[in-house]
């Protein structure tokens, strides 16, 4: 399993952001998404970032604000008998790379790859590096089970 920014977990995270309900908003999410050196989107895209939301997947999932705890992935991921790669934007800052490095250690076969001046959404705000990351994980060995961990595949 390859986790891109691992999805929602635990922590000091406010969901209600994941929900702008205007530009400035959207520009203040963005703004934690993306590394500083990205340019910020153009205000007709973060118009357009506020009417999806609202009536997309996440403004489904979040509006109203639900106890996220079922929808989390803490511990979750690990449950699959697979090896799991997570690639994560070390300029995230509403998932911070300490989310990485928690969903890795919880996990008895993981390996975390930092991607640096990327945000929460490599794929796109890194292409070219993302891809070759990826490529480099896929081709090489995957994880070690860690000490203590269960074996893969048990």
């Amino acid at each position: 399993v390859v986790a891109v920014d691992g999805g929602a977990v635990s922590g000091d995270v406010n969901y209600r952001v994941l929900l702008p309900a205007d530009r400035d908003e959207a520009r203040r999410l963005f703004a934690a998404l993306l590394d500083a050196g990205t340019p910020c989107l153009p205000g007709f895209c973060l118009d357009d970032v506020v009417r999806q939301t609202q009536r997309g997947a996440i403004g489904r999932m979040l509006n109203p604000l639900p106890d996220v705890a079922p929808y989390l992935l803490d511990s979750r991921l690990c449950q699959f008998a697979v090896p799991l790669e997570i690639i994560w934007g070390e300029s995230d800052r509403l998932f911070p790379i300490e989310c990485g490095r928690r969903m890795a250690a919880e996990c008895p076969a993981a390996r975390l790859t930092v991607i640096p001046h990327c945000g929460h959404m490599p794929q796109v705000e890194c292409p070219k590096l993302f891809r070759e990351t990826l490529e480099q994980l896929l081709n090489a060995p995957p994880p070690a089970t860690k000490a203590g961990g269960d074996a893969v595949g048990k």
